[in-house]
């Protein structure tokens, strides 16, 4: 037998192979179109004056409304989300979203030149503890805003800033988990039903009575919360503790008031006119995230790897906590976290949790009048054997670069726990002020370094600094390894001109010019209050570290310009192992005097080698004998003490026999690579940008060209 073989049409094959064809064209298509639609990037226009949230905010004819349209609203990589130049909007931006790597989304302006401002202290009251919060989110681009968060400003009265003229009265209470809540007043008769003292939920945990015309006489009130009736036992107002069950708390020439419920327990926990406790003699809850106020805080909780943030041509203000912790104890001081940008990592706890936080570039913005920090990133160490000191224990590629930092309660620049940051270009001006001093640490140095590795520090100017201790421009705190200061100019910082504390590993100190640094004085009433135990220095290199005091090893403190001003008298200390003290010029001015408080105890045997320094003017005995190839050097220059150009000298002034000065100079190893692409491993240049070679041997941070 034959099997049959049975064939089709050739006609219809062909129509079978084109109409499959078609069908998967088409399904290509549609999955095409749907791919482009589903990856679109998006632009959203937000408007405080013009806006709707009923709109669909894609264009800026249709803009939305308000920041809780923006929190509620999910946004996908590549996203822009506008808000109108000039206009206010109250409130916190919570991004709870990320971007992707080369597609971040962007919080930027539209609309003129004018930056919009995001105020978190709201007019209702205050509550927000960050204008911007991103946490576990990455990927994210922000600039060209105006951020604010004067928390007590907010809570205490309508704000100074945007103060409304609305003839009425507002009344506030935070409690995020009530069921019903109600206003009982002297104004309703006491009426605990009465219709107008319904409050409103207004979606953020806080609810609001607001009441037109506001009435002129003084008014009483208590909340009703789930139906439990506020006990109020505490007048702040009049500064005595008076039992007021049936008057209420009193509310006079102000035109809103507000309390913090704790939920759950019953308790009022903050009061603009008294600390309250129900009637259940309950006890109110201590909050400490009073404590706490950021303009951008970016917190870690340790799910994954954050990556890739940009921060720029913002101007961050006024950024202050409700209350402040005690400021003359050390350890309040170590705990405020108070800061205009923050990056926060928490440490690990696992060896499978252990993340960190990566690509940080934060640069070209103004930062004025905060509690404490400017720019700060930490990365708590985590107390895991086989985790510490490992890099992903630290924050890697930290970039601050050409911001402005003024007026700040404490420091412009923290960097702690940072695996890799590069300090370049800016400028920190009256770090430590008075501002708001009962909201202030009132101390702090332009930037510091804090258990960090690789860090470089460059071309950055910091002035007049401020406080009873650090308070240099810049200095290099405790347990950290490979930290390059160079092209640095101090001026007028009371603490110290040169600051080195204990535990640190290789640390280079050169081509920096301090003119007037370490003036400040022991035993005097500080402007902050108390007294300062810790004089000012033009070197401090001390074995300060916690838990135990400990030398550092390998400091190299090089060609660097220090001038004592006068009517000044800076001590100076050297505790260190491998310290050298070489080709660094000491210009102590008429009427001044230099190392008169030296640390008698610290010698050459202990690995201290000091040559070849020159000094002019009044300089200690005791200072001069430990150098044997010291040169006395006559200064002539200018009265313009703040420009470093003064300090330019010609370089047969300042040039040194090359014979004298043969050794080994340190180098910084992570130079050439990553971020330090543009850093050389051995110096090129002095101050001045004038070449160096190994036939110019010199005094001092540099010479002048001509």
């Amino acid at each position: 037998m034959f099997a049959r073989i049975y064939r089709c049409p050739k006609k219809k094959l062909n129509s079978l192979f084109v109409f499959k064809a078609f069908i998967t064209l088409i399904v290509s298509l549609i999955l095409s179109l749907f791919s482009v639609f589903v990856s679109a990037e998006t632009t959203y226009y937000v408007s405080a004056s013009t806006g709707d949230d009923a709109n669909n905010g894609i264009s800026a004819e249709s803009p939305w409304l308000s920041l809780t349209k923006v929190n509620e609203s999910k946004f996908k990589p590549g996203d822009k989300i506008l808000f109108k130049s000039g206009d206010k909007f109250f409130g916190s931006l919570v991004i709870d979203y990320s971007g992707q790597r080369g597609k971040p989304i962007l919080f930027s302006s539209y609309g003129g030149e004018s930056p919009p401002i995001i105020d978190a202290a709201t007019k209702n009251n205050g509550d927000n503890m960050a204008a911007i919060l991103i946490q576990d989110q990455d990927n994210i681009e922000i600039s060209n805003l105006k951020i604010r968060n004067f928390r007590k400003l907010g809570r205490d009265r309508l704000s100074a800033l945007d103060a409304s003229t609305d003839a009425s009265v507002s009344f506030y209470v935070k409690a995020p988990k009530a069921r019903t809540v109600r206003l009982h007043s002297n104004r309703f008769g006491w009426d605990k039903n009465h219709p107008k003292g319904r409050a409103k939920n207004m979606g953020d945990g806080t609810w609001m009575v607001n009441i037109k015309p506001a009435w002129k006489k003084t008014a009483r009130y208590k909340w009703i919360i789930d139906g439990e009736i506020e006990n109020i036992n505490n007048d702040i107002r009049r500064g005595s503790c008076r039992y007021r069950l049936a008057m209420g708390s009193v509310v006079s020439g102000n035109n809103f008031a507000n309390r913090a419920w704790e939920p759950g327990s019953g308790d009022i926990k903050e009061d603009v006119a008294g600390t309250c406790a129900f009637s259940s003699g309950k006890n109110p809850q201590f909050d400490h995230t009073d404590f706490k106020a950021f303009g951008i805080l970016v917190k870690n909780t340790g799910k994954r790897v954050l990556d890739g943030f940009e921060f720029h041509n913002l101007t961050v203000e006024k950024v202050y906590p409700l209350r402040m912790r005690n400021s003359q104890n050390e350890q309040a001081f170590v705990d405020n976290m108070v800061s205009g940008i923050r990056f926060e990592t928490l440490p690990a706890k696992s060896k499978k949790d252990a993340v960190n936080t990566r690509n940080m570039l934060v640069h070209n913005n103004l930062i004025r009048e905060t509690g404490r920090f400017g720019i700060a990133a930490r990365h708590k160490s985590s107390k895991i054997k086989s985790i510490m000191q490992s890099a992903i224990d630290y924050d890697q590629n930290f970039i601050v670069i050409n911001n402005k930092c003024e007026n700040l309660g404490g420091s412009c620049v923290l960097m702690s726990g940072v695996w890799q940051g590069l300090l370049e270009g800016n400028t920190f001006i009256k770090s430590g002020a008075l501002v708001e001093p009962s909201l202030s640490v009132n101390r702090g140095s332009g930037a510091w370094f804090f258990r960090s590795k690789n860090i470089v520090a460059q071309n950055n100017t910091a002035a007049f600094s401020r406080g009873h201790n650090d308070s240099a421009g810049i200095h290099v705190d405790y347990n950290n390894e490979n930290i390059l200061v160079q092209y640095n100019f101090t001026f007028n910082n009371e603490g110290y001109g040169t600051e080195i504390l204990g535990s640190n590993k290789n640390i280079i100190w050169r081509y920096n010019i301090s003119v007037g640094d370490g003036t400040r004085l022991t035993n005097v009433v500080r402007p902050e209050g108390g007294r300062s135990n810790n004089p000012g220095r033009t070197i401090h290199v001390s074995d300060f570290a916690k838990p135990y005091r400990k030398v550092s090893q390998d400091v190299f403190i090089y060609n660097n310009t220090y001038v004592i001003t006068s009517g000044s008298s800076p001590g100076f200390e050297l505790k260190a192992k491998g310290l050298k003290l070489w080709n660094n010029l000491f210009l102590v001015q008429n009427n001044a005097s230099l190392g008169k408080n030296f640390n008698k105890s610290i010698n050459s045997s202990r690995g201290i080698s000091v040559e070849s320094n020159g000094f002019s003017g009044n300089v200690s005995d005791l200072l001069l004998s430990l150098d044997d190839n010291a040169v006395e050097f006559n200064a002539k220059y200018e009265s313009e003490l703040s420009n470093p150009n003064t300090f330019a000298f010609s370089l047969k002034d300042v040039m040194l026999a090359s014979e004298n000065n043969e050794r080994i100079l340190p180098t910084f190893n992570a130079a050439g690579k990553g971020i330090f692409s543009h850093v050389s491993e051995k110096p090129i240049s002095d101050y001045f940008g004038n070449r160096l070679d190994e036939e110019k041997i010199f005094l001092g941070a540099g010479f002048s060209a001509r």
